[in-house]
């Protein structure tokens, strides 16, 4: 959903105003290192994560092996990113 405004902004174009996203030009040119506060992570319809700084909360996952089928959490697993780049220690 960033691709848009980026090619807009690097075209030097106007982005309009009811496209969605954010362009990568500041990230990709060293001027920050966040675009966006809080990033949702869908498939289809469905909400699978929420990040928010260094924070992800997972509500559904799925391993990469062909065949194994999505596993729902309840409560989902709070993970510190910062601390715990691989999601391995839930802090909830």
């Amino acid at each position: 959903m960033d691709v848009l405004p980026t090619a807009f902004e690097m075209a030097g174009a106007t982005v309009p105003d009811n496209l969605d996203g954010a362009s990568l030009l500041p990230l990709l040119r060293g001027q920050t290192d966040q675009l966006h506060d809080e990033f949702y992570f869908y498939r289809g319809e469905d909400l699978w994560a929420i990040r928010s700084g260094p924070y992800k909360l997972h509500f559904r996952t799925q391993s990469a092996y062909v065949g194994d089928k999505p596993v729902d959490h309840d409560p989902p697993p709070l993970f510190h990113l910062l601390h715990d780049p691989g999601g391995s220690y839930d802090i909830a």
